[in-house]
């Protein structure tokens, strides 16, 4: 399961992300802004609960709509 809440997303509103798996996972997360640009990616290895909240020092303008992008990838186990 993967959730993320957040509108006009800045330093005072940032975007809530979590996500869940069972089993432990490598998280990575895509944001882009509304023209698809990509602004910041983040990883979290080997987790199977993803909580953060997200915004960026990157751009000088409210995020108006985020698209994040999540792949599992289910680790071996040895």
């Amino acid at each position: 399961m993967f959730y993320v809440s957040g509108t006009d997303v800045n330093e005072n509103n940032p975007a809530q992300i979590i996500g869940y798996a069972n089993n432990r996972v490598d998280w990575k997360i895509h944001v882009k802004d509304a023209n698809g640009k990509l602004i910041e990616t983040k990883e979290v290895l080997n987790e199977h609960t993803l909580r953060m909240k997200w915004t960026s020092n990157q751009i000088s303008h409210p995020v108006r709509i985020i698209f994040l992008q999540m792949s599992q990838r289910r680790m071996d186990l040895k």
